[in-house]
């Protein structure tokens, strides 16, 4: 081994510890933060107990909720259901298409008055 490799193993062995224990304080403190901030955000932490209490589990809401709910599905199967079966109406399949088109752009027109 030549005097200038042992003087660069020597000054190399010098650093090493020190930016080992540089890389372990860093590592420290960034534990330290994430422990701070853990910490804090379990006691900020609320629960939104207001919604339970009067909110979507009030009684009249919830019943409001399923009858929503099972009138939305009753109307979209019957929806697709007149879809697939306009093809079996008797008479010319464009023109049928065409007066179901026109009865449905009437029909938003119309709910469109009602909801205003």
């Amino acid at each position: 081994m030549t005097n200038v490799e042992s003087i660069k193993e020597e000054e190399e062995a010098e650093i090493r510890p020190s930016l080992n224990t540089e890389v372990l304080k860093k590592k420290a403190e960034e534990n330290a933060l994430v422990k701070n901030a853990t910490d804090e955000a379990e006691e900020i932490v609320e629960l939104p107990t207001r919604v339970v209490q009067g909110g979507l589990c009030a009684p009249d809401i919830r019943w409001n909720l399923i009858l929503m709910v099972w009138m939305w599905i009753a109307t979209s199967v019957n929806y697709m259901i007149i879809n697939f079966y306009m093809k079996y109406v008797p008479g010319s399949e464009f023109l049928n298409f065409a007066v179901a088109g026109v009865a449905e752009i009437f029909g938003h027109i119309v709910c469109g008055a009602f909801f205003k």
